[in-house]
Formats: structure tokens, sequence, C-alpha cells
């Protein structure tokens, strides 16, 4: 095959790429073309990356994805970049889901199967030996311990088995229904009496509780429970049985036996144990990574530590203190140096739902002096009927107070209930983050022909209009594109453009409904929205 050819060649797989692309993410497929030369092949644009092939200076190795799916040498080198690749796109676009199934996007894209995604393939894995009882009271398995190296510091963890009937399989029953209140529960001796309790618990209408097997504590017992219960009071979420967003996740073991693991540096390293490396990030005196040990996730934190005065130098010192207290002991601690040379102590702690969630995040973030945002809505619809009022500057101000507000009014056909819209406006530059709704209020009357709807909009939104253009708004909403620009772009963001000055006075009727004591259905709020794109 000659060089023409095969440059022909990559550019048709690259082309179909693009086309996959579009479909999976429902993007137009210039735009789709263009986001894949800037995310995976690192070019400026399509035309950039069209003429780096010809000319034969794209990248060695990025240029493998172009050789998908059929060079064993391009296939290794997907797996090993995918979670890059995943998040270099989505600093292009909201994609509607996480990691995971962004991972899923990208085997599709590039044609490399269709395999469920692991928690290996999302999260670091921790090396750790195997389990081993622990041989404390009467079941030797209630305690195990594991060992692993990170960074070069040898972790002790610690697993405790405990009653967590939600991961129990009852079938079509609920098993959080069985757990009891009070601090969770552990299990020292034959795992399958507590699952029957919750059986049969669940199974009796008339049961007012569930009852748990009861064991006397030895010595030996009581201290570990006194250490566990304090090591889960570190993050008061997790000490007791509940429903929420922050219930800890367990460390399965043999089937549904539950573990809670802690880990601590001790100073000795078990032989036969795998060195794992962890970046640890240099922004905080704090740090924690959702990781995979023995196929579930548990959390590695790391938090900043002075060796001369035993102290944390930053702002989580009262947390330091309790973690010191509950699961680093005060002994002797062994830290682990950041890549700048700042000490700090390493920990494993259970993860929770919302470390998980936070990991598997797809977010976006200023890449050096710039500001990066994103507008997300929830009626798609709507909100390119009120951007071609904002262009066309079919607006109404109504003063009061000194202070001047900016509505425009829209009328729509009528559908299955009165119409919603929240607009939101996402940004990072550097040293900043905010969110705003650039519709501050919204009013709806329901008239004969349709619904009339007054909504109170944001100078911001003006602004936007006039610097980035309506077409050009309309397409970043409709397809989660994040907007770069330089961080001047926001220079009076907030004090509405001079035009504002000639849009004529809102009509009496509307001064009337405006100056009415306000109810909640007239405020637009961003807790509960539900965009059309957003990141996960």
């Amino acid at each position: 095959m000659t060089d023409s050819i095969l440059v022909e060649h990559k550019l048709d797989t690259i082309h179909r790429q693009a086309k996959r692309f579009a479909a999976r993410l429902k993007l137009p497929i210039t735009v789709a073309k263009d986001i894949l030369a800037k995310s995976c092949y690192r070019c400026s644009a399509w035309t950039d990356l069209v003429n780096r092939l010809k000319r034969r200076t794209l990248d060695k190795n990025i240029q493998l994805l172009a050789s998908l799916p059929s060079s064993s040498e391009a296939l290794s080198y997907f797996f090993e970049q995918r979670r890059d690749l995943a998040r270099s796109m989505s600093q292009h676009l909201l994609t509607n889901t996480n990691l995971a199934g962004m991972l899923g996007h990208l085997q599709e894209i590039f044609a490399v199967g269709a395999g469920p995604i692991l928690l290996g393939d999302v999260l670091p894995t921790l090396n750790a030996s195997e389990w081993r009882p622990a041989n404390i009271g009467p079941d030797p398995w209630a305690v195990v311990e594991s060992a692993v190296v990170v960074n070069g510091t040898c972790l002790r963890l610690i697993g405790t088995r405990t009653y967590l009937p939600r991961f129990y399989d009852f079938g079509s029953e609920r098993g959080e229904y069985a757990e009891p209140v009070g601090k969770l529960r552990i299990v020292w001796k034959e795992p399958a009496a507590w699952y029957q309790a919750a059986l049969d618990y669940l199974n009796d209408p008339n049961a007012i509780d569930v009852l748990l097997p009861i064991i006397e504590l030895t010595e030996e017992m009581a201290r570990h429970q006194d250490w566990f219960e304090t090591a889960l009071a570190t993050s008061s979420y997790m000490e007791e049985y509940g429903l929420g967003d922050d219930d800890l996740v367990p460390v399965f073991v043999e089937g549904q036996n539950c573990y809670v693991v802690f880990g601590y540096p001790v100073n000795s390293s078990p032989k036969q144990v795998n060195l794992t490396t962890i970046e640890l990030a240099s922004a905080d005196h704090n740090f924690s990574q959702v990781v995979e040990l023995h196929g579930s996730p548990v959390c590695l934190e790391w938090i900043s530590y002075d060796p001369k005065t035993r102290m944390h130098p930053g702002e989580f010192g009262e947390y330091f203190e309790k973690l010191k207290l509950a699961i680093l002991g005060d002994d002797e601690l062994y830290s682990t140096l950041r890549k700048d040379g700042q000490s700090g102590i390493l920990f494993v702690r259970p993860a929770t739902d919302f470390d998980i969630r936070h990991e598997l995040k797809m977010e976006f973030t200023h890449l050096g002096d710039e500001i990066a945002f994103v507008l997300k809505t929830t009626n798609l619809a709507l909100c390119r009927d009120l951007l071609g009022k904002v262009a066309s500057r079919e607006l109404m101000v109504y003063s009061s107070g000194g202070k001047r507000r900016y509505f425009s009014l829209l009328l729509v056909s009528k559908h299955d209930g009165p119409p919603e819209l929240s607009l939101a406006f996402e940004s990072e530059s550097p040293g900043r983050e905010s969110m705003s709704n650039l519709v501050h209020s919204f009013f709806v009357s329901e008239e004969k022909d349709g619904w009339e709807i007054l909504l109170e909009i944001a100078p911001e939104l003006i602004n936007l209009t006039d610097r980035i253009g309506v077409r050009a708004l309309g397409s970043a909403i409709s397809h989660g594109l994040i907007q770069r620009l330089p961080v001047d772009f926001m220079g009076n963001f907030s004090k509405p453009p001079a035009r504002c000055d000639k849009i004529p006075q809102v009509p009496e009727d509307v001064i009337e409904q405006l100056e009415r004591p306000l109810n909640s259905d007239g405020v637009v709020t961003l807790r509960s929205a539900d965009y059309s794109r957003d990141n996960f």
C-alpha cells in the first residue's frame, strides 16, 4: 500500500469514527468531526487533522487510533489511553454520561467491541495481597486483613464483616427495609443466620423489628468493635444505618459477605505485595481517589502532615486529629511524599455513593488563562425562542427602586401542561468557578390559543447574545458545547449593554403582575433541573 493510499485509508477510518461519534452523542457530523480532531487526535480542528495526516506530521502514537480496530498495537494504545481520551472529549462537550458511559461510547466510536465496562476499567487498582483471617472472635473470617504498598508506603488493610442487608439478594424485596436503627452491626459469626433474620423480617408483615443474632463479646472482640466504631465516626454519615446518597459501599468477600475496610500505614513491607502507584494531586492539603480493591471500590485518601510538629498544616486539623485517634493510632506516623515534596499520611476508608459519583463525573475545567463555560437548559425549544427574542431586541424593562429588570414575552402553543424553562450558566476560570441562572423568574398564564410566558432574564444573557451571536449560542446550548474564550470576555458581564437604554417599558398590566407578592411558582431554581445536556 503506497503512502498516499495509506493516508486516504486512515482518513476514511477517522471519518467513519466521526460518523459513529455523531450518532452516539446526537451531534451534527461537522461538530463531531471537529471535537474528534481536537480531543482524541490533539489537533486544532478537523482541517488541521487532515493536513497533518497528509503532511505526515501527526504524532505517531496518536495516529495509531486511525488504525483501529485491525492493528494490535493500536488496540493496546487505545486501552492504555482510553480514560485520558474520555476526559479529553469531556473538555469539549457535555456528554450526558459519566466516565464509564464515555468508555462505552469510545469502544463504539473506535469499533473495538462492545464489552462491559468493569470497575478496573474506570478506577486505578490497589494490588493488595489476598485476604487472610485475623482470627478475632469465634469465626476467624469475621475480621480479615491484607496489605498493599502504595507509592512506597505499606498499608495494612482491615476488613470487618458488617450487616448491610441492602446489598443482600432478597429477590424482589428491598434489603434496606431490614436495617435496624443505630450503629452498624458486626457479623461476628454465622452470616447465614443474619441473612435469615433479615428475610424473616421482610416476609412477616406483622414483624415489629428485625431480630438479629446476639453474641457475647470477648475482650479482643470488644476492642475491635470500639476501633471499628471510632473509625466509622470519622465520617458521621457512615456510622449508622440510614437511607441517603452518602451510604458507604462495602467490599465483597466470598459472595454476599460485606466488609467495611479501613487501612493505615505501617513500617514494614510484607513479602509478595505488588507495588501500586497513585498520582497524588498537588492542589490541596487533602486528596482522595476512589480505587478498586479486590473487585470493590474503596477510597484512598492522603492528608498533609508535618513530621516535626506531628500536626496537619492545613485547614483540616480537626479531621486529622479524628483520623489519628481512630484509624492511624497515636504511635509513629509513616508519611508519604507527593511529587512537590509535601509530606502526608495515606490511609484507606470506605467509598461512599457520593465518592463514586464524584470520581466518575465528567467535569470540564479551564485550560490555562481562559474562561471555560457551558449553558444548560431544561427546554431547548423554548430556549431557542427566547434567544431569538433577545437577539432581535424584543425585550421590555421594568424599573423599580433604582433597579432595572429585563423581560421577554413568549407565546407558545398548548401541550400537556404549562411549559417551564431554566437556563444555567456554569463557568470556570483561574481561581474562580460560578453557576447562575440566566432566567430569574418565569410567569405563565393560560390564553385561548396557548400559553403566555413572561420571563425575567439576566443582563448576562443579553451580553452573551451580543458577544457570541445567537447562532453560535444556540448551537452551544443544543449540543452542550463547552466554550473557551479569553478571561477578559467576562468584562462588565453583569452590566447591561448600551442598547438596553432603548428598551421600552413593560405595559401597565405586566407591572401589576410584577408588583404582586411573588409566590414560589414564579421563581426559577437550579436545584432539580433536568437539563437536556449535562455531565454525570
